[in-house]
């Protein structure tokens, strides 16, 4: 089907144009702006090259983020179509392929819930990509806060573990 063009005379996309640029440029993730402050497209970059994502501020960080990445529960349960049925985890092997396949588009923000494949999986990927220097990771550090001093050893505990879990010695946001 042919684009149509706008009718309004801007230089905004049409919905068909604006949903194609979507289909194109998802990888397999969830979105980061639900992190991150609204940008005002005038303060966002100049527009990516075709096939990219787009990266704006987060918030007051100056951290450049993808606006599409990698996260939730991706990882930990069992997604992909077997064959039979049945679905099956995703492998390391192929989380490399998927991460290098969405940072080729611009994707880099890494985010995990609290199941440990959540930053097992990515870890493992970042290491054998030798790319950890160039994705944001997020993490998640407990769900089982209630307000009270033993918060901080429960924090320290849950950031420790995804520390050794995504093979780093710090991580770029931690959520709580």
């Amino acid at each position: 089907m042919a684009d149509h063009p706008s009718t309004t005379g801007s230089s905004e996309p049409t919905r068909r144009q604006f949903v194609g640029q979507c289909v194109e440029t998802v990888v397999a993730g969830s979105v980061a702006g639900a992190l991150s402050e609204a940008v005002p497209a005038s303060a966002a970059d100049t527009p990516p090259a075709a096939g990219r994502v787009r990266q704006r501020v987060l918030g007051k960080t100056g951290l450049k983020v993808s606006e599409i990445g990698f996260g939730g529960h991706s990882w930990a349960y069992a997604r992909v179509p077997v064959g039979d049925g049945s679905l099956r985890k995703v492998t390391v092997a192929e989380a490399v392929e998927m991460i290098r396949t969405a940072q080729d588009m611009g994707v880099n923000f890494l985010d995990s819930c609290t199941p440990l494949e959540e930053s097992s999986t990515p870890g493992e990927a970042l290491k054998r990509l030798k790319a950890r220097d160039r994705f944001i990771v997020s993490i998640r550090v407990s769900h089982k806060m209630k307000g009270r001093k033993e918060d901080c050893d429960e924090i320290y505990k849950w950031t420790e573990t995804r520390l050794k879990l995504w093979q780093t010695d710090c991580v770029d946001l931690c959520l709580l």
